[in-house]
């Protein structure tokens, strides 16, 4: 998958670690997470959690059945299922509102 990518962004992606950098940041952050996402796992969501869910201003929303676009599928997310539409999801809709509006 790496191959394709120019090698300056795959060595900028191995330093890179966004928690590390949201830990540093004084903002609100919402991490989204769906259950039927292949490319951000659960492992993922785990690691933003356990080491952001100590910050008051860090919100946390764990969406079962959603991909990595937020649209409900019945199964794990494949590659194929960005060429079809599915429409986004009322629970990421909500979950983005709740933050906004400081819920």
């Amino acid at each position: 998958m790496t191959a394709s990518l120019p090698a300056e962004y795959v060595a900028m992606a191995r330093r890179y670690d966004p928690v590390a950098t949201a830990r540093n940041l004084t903002l609100p952050i919402l991490v989204v997470q769906g259950s039927h996402d292949y490319q951000v796992t659960a492992a993922d969501f785990d690691r933003w959690w356990t080491l952001l869910r100590d910050r008051p201003a860090v919100r946390f929303a764990w969406l079962p059945g959603l991909d990595h676009l937020m649209r409900p599928l019945p199964a794990m997310a494949r590659p194929e299922d960005y060429a079809r539409y599915v429409a986004l999801s009322p629970d990421a809709v909500q979950a983005v509102l709740r933050f906004v509006r400081g819920r």
